[in-house]
């Protein structure tokens, strides 16, 4: 078995915090008149906006607020057309990007739909993936990437579950590059250009694990050690802002023997606990952040909690086996 990897991790804090509140509200207040075309909505979404990066935002924010996957559709192999997507608002991956990208040209924006295959929720290295389609829009000269499907929310148990996700607007690509794999290379956007051998084999991390201040190169540095035993730390329901890990084992499979250490940045969570099989380890608190070292003894399970104040329970940010 191969010993668990444990990184100094040093993230940088997301500067989106607030920058698009004006614009997503304005796109969250379009009304039925605006939304009558594909044309008058453009124009809507498009008429604050500073420049094109608001522009796109703006269409982001609003498809990820009133467009629903369409379950029915997807067990059915349908597809629908960007104005269908309109005015049913129900889509499958080819519906979201296809408006996208109607919504984008009408308001002056470069924009293309991105082919490929995706990794979805519960994946594991090797697995089967699902055709999928995103976008790729031109922003201050340079391409970026946006996945409205991903960024609307998911599919549990049969039905859609809408929960709006900051990463995949102006995706980075190298976070995006271990669940998105376009048919042609030149959107992956990255110097590393993966064959789709290597894409699949890579591992998918847990949908918060890049709100936690957590890098696309930060986890490429973790594939690529010969220690890494192919499964990245567990992540839960943690949205952006909440916490942010400055230190931390990035691999769920820890190796007992070895120290481990945690340092966690928030500003919302009063308290920060270890449990380590029937132990619980209270954190100490830094001036703005929690910190504990501990030594990985008996095999059993590690998960790092933070409570809000407020709340009666702790919430689960980060877990372990240690075997």
């Amino acid at each position: 078995m191969r010993a668990f990897l444990i990184l100094a991790l040093f993230f940088s804090i997301p500067a989106f915090s607030g920058q698009y509140d004006a614009i997503d509200a304005h796109a969250l207040s379009a009304s039925a008149m605006e939304e009558r075309s594909i044309s008058s909505l453009a124009d809507y979404l498009a008429a604050p906006a500073k420049d094109d990066e608001e522009k796109a935002r703006a269409i982001y924010r609003w498809m990820t607020d009133r467009i629903d996957y369409d379950v029915d559709a997807f067990i059915k192999q349908g597809s629908a057309s960007p104005g269908a997507a309109l005015f049913s608002r129900k889509g499958l991956c080819s519906g979201y990007a296809g408006l996208f990208e109607a919504l984008a040209r009408a308001a002056g924006l470069e924009v293309v739909t991105v082919k490929g295959q995706a990794k979805g929720y519960g994946f594991s290295a090797g697995g089967p993936m699902l055709a999928h389609e995103w976008n790729a829009v031109r922003i201050n000269g340079s391409w970026r990437l946006v996945d409205s499907t991903w960024g609307a929310g998911y599919v549990q148990d049969g039905r859609f579950v809408r929960s709006f996700s900051e990463r995949y607007f102006l995706a980075s690509p190298d976070e995006l590059a271990f669940s998105h794999y376009p048919d042609s290379s030149s959107w992956q956007l990255q110097m590393r250009k993966l064959t789709l051998h290597e894409f699949e084999r890579l591992p998918l991390p847990g949908p918060a694990f890049f709100n936690l201040g957590i890098t696309g190169e930060d986890a490429w540095r973790a594939v690529s050690r010969d220690d890494f035993g192919g499964e990245f730390v567990h992540t839960f329901d943690t949205p952006y802002h909440l916490v942010y890990v400055k230190d931390a084992p990035l691999a769920y499979r820890l190796h007992p023997g070895r120290t481990l250490h945690w340092m966690l940045e928030s500003a919302s969570f009063e308290k920060m606990a270890v449990s380590y099989g029937k132990r619980w380890i209270d954190m100490d608190v830094k001036p703005g952040a929690f910190e504990k070292s501990l030594a990985a003894g008996e095999s059993g399970d590690i998960t790092v909690f933070g409570k809000l104040p407020g709340e009666r329970s702790y919430r689960a940010v980060l877990a372990y086996r240690v075997q």
